[in-house]
């Protein structure tokens, strides 16, 4: 019997927290230099001052980097799956998934093909497994899922294709057949012409 709960587990997207560590540690060093620089005043008055606004900056970007690592996350919803970031909550509609399913990470991005910094990047994932989702197309146009998702969350091999990489894939797997399972069931009750539309037209 399948659950009847309107949602699932959020699911921590680690390709966001990678990204957010690696900013925050970065951010973290250059705001050491900054402010060691102004504390000694050894270029000047005006220089002084653009070096103290730059450190106050870096700063909030920092704190920011550290409090979001763990914001975003995937979720299993009635009729879609949610996607989260602290600037975008993508919604995809069960009709616009037509697969999702494990892949081994390697297989995806083949580490053969990879620049040293990507290499680098994912080397922690070449391990796992991942949820390989296939659209019909994306709620928004690339560029713009771009501005929020990292290059990796999408599927090089697939026109359109994401590449979910989270601490539990088999939960996330077993969340997103059960309630997707249970919306193809009311889908196939319902009147003939009458359909659902979601979020960005679906």
């Amino acid at each position: 019997m399948r659950s009847q709960k309107s949602f699932g587990k959020r699911h921590r997207l680690l390709y966001y927290k990678h990204t957010m560590d690696r900013l925050w540690r970065i951010n973290f060093l250059l705001d050491i230099v900054l402010w060691f620089t102004w504390y000694y005043r050894y270029l000047g008055p005006t220089i002084d001052n653009f070096v103290l606004g730059s450190a106050v900056v870096v700063l909030v970007f920092t704190v920011f980097a550290i409090s979001t690592r763990n914001m975003s996350y995937v979720q299993a919803r009635q009729d879609h799956l949610r996607l989260v970031t602290p600037f975008m909550r993508l919604k995809i509609s069960y009709r616009r998934i037509k697969s999702a399913r494990p892949n081994e990470f390697v297989k995806i991005f083949s580490p053969r093909g990879l620049s040293w910094a990507d290499k680098r990047f994912l080397r922690p994932y070449f391990s796992k497994t991942a949820l390989s989702i296939i659209l019909n197309g994306f709620p928004l146009p690339k560029p713009i899922l771009r501005l929020f998702f990292p290059k990796h969350f999408f599927n090089p091999q697939e026109k359109y294709g994401l590449v979910i990489v989270v601490p539990d894939w088999m939960a996330l797997s077993t969340e997103y057949e059960s309630f997707q399972g249970a919306w193809k069931d009311k889908q196939s009750q319902r009147p003939r012409g009458t359909s659902l539309r979601g979020m960005y037209g679906e």
